[in-house]
């Protein structure tokens, strides 16, 4: 039972993160795809097209840079701007671009260690642009018909919206959730959550299972905070993440052992209560028993009385 809550948490936070990464690829597409930015880049006016969607995601704090690209990965306009500029640098070597470019559809990246300063660990979400759909004979939409690649959006996203997602699951005392990417580096981890550097988990025994897309829960110990644990780990299927959540077996059985305490206390309970309800039994039968005793002796002396002649008036008495 113990397992299967255990397991059914890590279900919970994986769903969290992947539903989450799902609205921030929706909301790239959702400005990739607006016909302004698109005429922009069409007419070679990158800054205004970064402009446009600058302005529509000013309410969003934790996106740290935004980037657009052309469809071979050079840089064509950036916000903040960088100093020095990299307007006419090619990105495409990275991970991001590459996992972009193979088919042409959202791809969110590794955690790494951006180039610009403040030199601190993001995720890239990249989106392609594409060419508005053609419209048909009949006037309507074909989609993807027609339509070329022009350009890459890239925004870059602090760790810290990671924390600010698992943050509102109640995983229990001493527990730990963290999340890696799809080559095993800590996304979010509450121990490293100040760290400027990109930890490797890849060779954790449970981070190698859940990136093969293994689930499951086991008990084992961890050498690093010297004790046994319960750790349940689900896959996050669609990016190729996963979530490990991990609790100190002392907390994760505390509540069976409430249980356990709790039953003993009512067996107790009833115990004494069916002990009880014995002895009163067992009392009643011995008045009984004697009640009986009692009568059968009258019943004989009254025999004996009238059977020599003499008469028993029980009125008279």
């Amino acid at each position: 039972m113990i397992l299967a809550n255990r397991r059914a948490l890590s279900v919970l936070a994986a769903a969290t993160v992947e539903e989450n990464l799902d609205n921030l690829v929706n909301l790239g597409i959702s400005y990739t795809t607006r016909r302004g930015v698109v005429e922009y880049i069409e007419k070679g006016d990158w800054k205004s097209a970064l402009n446009l969607i600058t302005q529509s995601m000013e309410s969003f704090p934790y996106f740290e840079r935004l980037v657009l690209h052309d469809s071979q990965g050079v840089i064509k306009a950036d916000m903040p701007v960088a100093t020095p500029s990299v307007v006419g640098q090619s990105r495409a070597d990275r991970d991001w671009y590459i996992g972009v470019k193979r088919s042409w559809k959202p791809y969110i990246s590794r955690v790494y260690i951006r180039g610009a300063e403040p030199k601190i660990p993001v995720v890239t979400v990249a989106v392609p642009i594409k060419t508005m759909p053609t419209k048909t004979k009949t006037d309507s939409l074909a989609a993807g018909k027609g339509q070329k690649v022009v350009g890459v959006l890239q925004f870059q996203i602090t760790l810290d919206l990671f924390h600010r997602w698992i943050d509102k699951i109640n995983y229990g005392p001493g527990s730990i959730i963290y999340i890696v990417d799809q080559y095993g580096g800590l996304v979010y981890h509450p121990k490293y959550i100040k760290e400027r550097t990109v930890t490797d988990f890849s060779s954790v025994g449970i981070v190698t299972k859940v990136l093969k897309g293994i689930r499951g829960c086991e008990v084992n110990y961890n050498p690093i905070e010297k004790e046994e644990r319960v750790a349940s780990y689900e896959p996050v299927s669609s990016y190729g993440w996963g979530v490990v959540v991990t609790q100190p077996t002392v907390f994760a059985f505390i509540e069976k052992n409430k249980e356990l305490k709790m039953a003993i206390i009512i067996y107790a309970v009833i115990f004494s209560f069916a002990g009880s309800m014995a002895l009163i039994i067992l009392n009643s039968i011995v008045i009984i028993k004697r009640g009986e005793k009692t009568l059968k002796e009258s019943e004989e002396r009254y025999r004996a009385i009238n059977g020599t002649g003499c008469r028993y008036d029980l009125s008279a008495r």
